[in-house]
């Protein structure tokens, strides 16, 4: 969340978020931040934005 809200309002790709924690540069590591992303889009802690596009909640 504080990788999205940090974006300044731009949609962030999950490969960007993945990379920004550290995670391993792997089709898996991204595919866990995607799952990850797509739960917070789920429960309304963040939007999608476009295919593959993640970014934080409008205020």
């Amino acid at each position: 969340m504080a990788i999205l809200s940090n974006s300044g309002g731009k949609a962030v790709r999950a490969r960007d978020v993945a990379e920004a924690l550290g995670r391993d540069d792997t089709l898996n590591g991204s595919n866990t931040v995607r799952s990850t992303l797509d739960r917070l889009v789920a429960t309304s802690r963040a939007q999608r934005a476009g295919r593959g596009h993640y970014q934080a909640p409008a205020s």
